[in-house]
């Protein structure tokens, strides 16, 4: 029974309502997280003003609480924006940590992979799908380790989100901590 069968109350459909895209300055692409660009010197990060003062848990600086996540640096030189599972960034097409391999899949086509990429700091693998640029490359991490025996599936949520300057996944992924 409805509620509408009962003649008061309402009733919701997702089907009917177009998703809610995230704010501008919290959407990452392959090459920028708003206005903090790979390849920005210190300096130019930091005015942007979505950088904490000091250095994060993790070693590299941590991003303002609006966004959370972490930047890394190569030659004093921003190489890397990720956020993690709890964080509110997203690709312009609303995908992001703990979105469904499913929905990653119907709102970005064009998503390479998945391909197996070993963990730099043991001897885990992950399971990652990656989109290119001419600047850099969006990265998207699953949940849970790769193995031969089961590919992902479409209930398979995104752990991690990152965009980098460049990403073998031969080579492998070092991790945050």
């Amino acid at each position: 029974m409805s509620a509408d069968d009962l003649g008061h109350g309402f009733e919701l459909a997702l089907d009917h309502y177009p998703p809610v895209r995230p704010a501008a300055k919290n959407l990452l692409t392959p090459n920028s997280l708003g206005k903090l660009k790979l390849g920005m010197t210190d300096k130019k990060a930091r005015s942007t003003g979505y950088i904490k003062p000091g250095m994060g848990a993790c070693g590299p600086p941590v991003l303002k609480r609006k966004r959370r996540g972490y930047v890394g640096w190569r030659r004093g030189r921003v190489s890397e924006v990720s956020a993690f599972l709890g964080t509110n960034l997203n690709t312009r097409r609303g995908v992001g940590p703990g979105s469904m391999v499913t929905e990653m899949q119907q709102r970005h086509p064009r998503m390479k992979g998945p391909f197996v990429t070993p963990v730099l700091s043991d001897t885990g693998t992950l399971w990652v799908y990656l989109q290119r640029s001419k600047r850099g490359v969006l990265v998207l991490v699953l949940d849970g380790s790769a193995s031969a025996d089961r590919a992902p599936v479409g209930a398979d949520l995104i752990r991690s989100i990152f965009c980098g300057e460049e990403v073998v996944p031969k080579v492998g992924l070092a991790s945050g901590c």
